[in-house]
């Protein structure tokens, strides 16, 4: 949900709101890509979802994302971290 005045006007951007499974795998299979940003995400669902309908996947480097996205995955390499315990 994003407020109108939120939104980004521009042609291949389409915001359509809340959608239940079936319509979501449709909206994934009309999708050539996938883009899934999130840092350290383990595991997404959404992802494998996507993967399954045909996507592409895009995602970040950081978390296991980038290991369930595909040999195609277009993966975006984030800068190291430290753990400062």
């Amino acid at each position: 949900s994003v407020s109108k005045n939120e939104q980004i006007r521009h042609q291949r951007i389409h915001y359509v709101g809340n959608l239940n499974q079936r319509q979501l795998y449709a909206l994934y299979k009309k999708s050539k890509y996938f883009i899934h940003l999130a840092w350290l995400d383990h595991c997404p669902n959404v992802v494998v979802d996507a993967r399954a309908c045909g996507c592409q996947i895009i995602c970040s480097s950081a978390g296991g994302t980038k290991e369930i996205a595909g040999k195609n995955s277009i993966i975006i390499e984030e800068d190291e971290w430290e753990d400062e315990f």
